[in-house]
């Protein structure tokens, strides 16, 4: 399996839908999403043996229409994530899947 590093844009749409379904609030959206990248660049580094740094996340609401692709922005990041042995008990996937939840 490959794995690369996920642009902003698909950090921000995730960020985006978890403060819209009340898992994050606007004060937690930088934390959250810094959470999400470090997962995403731990894996891609335990993947390919790397040490590369993340780069410091800022929020910045996603404008997509309505944010209706959330869903496949979630499922790619969560793919692009899970090289780690430790992802199943990581944040990053329990953030995930508490967004999933929320209806």
């Amino acid at each position: 399996m490959s794995a690369y590093t996920v642009n902003k844009e698909t950090i921000d749409s995730v960020v985006t839908t978890a403060i819209a379904k009340g898992v994050a609030t606007p004060e937690t959206a930088n934390n959250i999403g810094q959470i999400l990248w470090q997962q995403n660049v731990d894996s891609v580094n335990y993947r390919y043996k790397e040490n590369t740094p993340c780069e410091e996340y800022v929020y910045a609401e996603f404008s997509g229409k309505a944010n209706e692709h959330w869903e496949s922005d979630a499922d790619c990041l969560e793919y692009q994530s899970c090289e780690a042995p430790e992802y199943d008990e990581s944040i990053s996937k329990f953030i995930l899947d508490s967004i999933r939840e929320v209806k």
